[in-house]
């Protein structure tokens, strides 16, 4: 059974008018292997974050099936972090506190937690910083804390809602480089929604391409580039034919979303 299950599912939103629902995302059907890390890719609009949100147990299908290590899902829970695109930490914690805010909340004040924090802080680059609020780290050193957050709860599957789409062009490469770095340690199986076909490419074993709303899989690439990776392999030549690739795809259906074309 495959980490992450999608069996023609689909997902529709009520009108506030009471019209007809609006169909959000339409017969989904994907398998995301344990350890794998998966891009979406998509319009503005396509359903990417919700197809995420089921996932993450704040959505439930309305149509078919989305299962987690081969259970359905119904409610968030620990085994699935959420990082999103704001680092949505607590403003009045320390960068320590907010990273050992889970194990604390679970295991008390214990040296276990307090080591295991530290662990946490050194490997997302934050030492130096434990006793800074939110308010005095710029916006990457945020969106450490928030990554960290999430990952020293030992989640079998972690979620990203376009973590790096607010931060500047540097700071996002970093913010990559880093995130491989981690990923490459601890293989999490990993969904990523993103706009960036750059980001998708460097980032993912496979990127879902999925269609102008209702959002469908229109394609799924695989990313046949050697591992472990950094910035420098942008300029590959494969990696060069599969953004053109990307790019015509997703231009044919930024049109479509914007009704440029039929």
């Amino acid at each position: 059974m495959p980490e992450v299950f999608f069996d023609d599912m689909s997902i529709e939103f009520p009108d506030p008018r009471g019209r007809n629902p609006r169909l959000a995302v339409s017969h989904v059907d994907l398998q995301i292997a344990d350890q794998e890390f998966v891009c979406i890719l998509g319009p503005s609009g396509c359903g990417k974050s919700t197809v995420l949100n089921v996932v993450a147990g704040f959505l439930e299908p309305t149509a078919g099936t989305m299962l987690v290590d081969g259970q359905a899902v119904n409610r968030p829970g620990p085994e699935r972090g959420v990082v999103f695109q704001d680092a949505n930490i607590f403003p009045w914690l320390t960068v320590e506190q907010n990273i050992g805010f889970g194990p604390r909340l679970r295991q008390g004040s214990s040296n276990e937690v307090k080591e295991r924090t530290a662990e946490f802080v050194e490997r997302v680059g934050l030492t130096g910083f434990e006793q800074h609020l939110p308010l005095e780290l710029s916006g990457g050193m945020r969106q450490r804390v928030g990554l960290a957050r999430t990952l020293i709860n030992d989640p079998s599957v972690l979620l990203m809602d376009e973590p790096f789409g607010a931060l500047d062009a540097q700071t996002r490469i970093l913010m990559q480089e880093l995130l491989l770095d981690l990923w490459e340690r601890d293989r999490k199986t990993v969904i990523f929604v993103t706009h960036d076909i750059d980001e998708a490419l460097l980032l993912g074993d496979r990127v879902v391409v999925m269609s102008a709303s209702p959002g469908r899989v229109k394609e799924v690439v695989r990313v046949d580039l050697p591992r472990p990776r950094s910035f420098d392999i942008t300029s590959d030549e494969k990696f060069l034919g599969m953004r053109r690739h990307l790019m015509d795809e997703l231009h044919s259906e930024t049109e479509r979303a914007e009704g440029i074309v039929a």
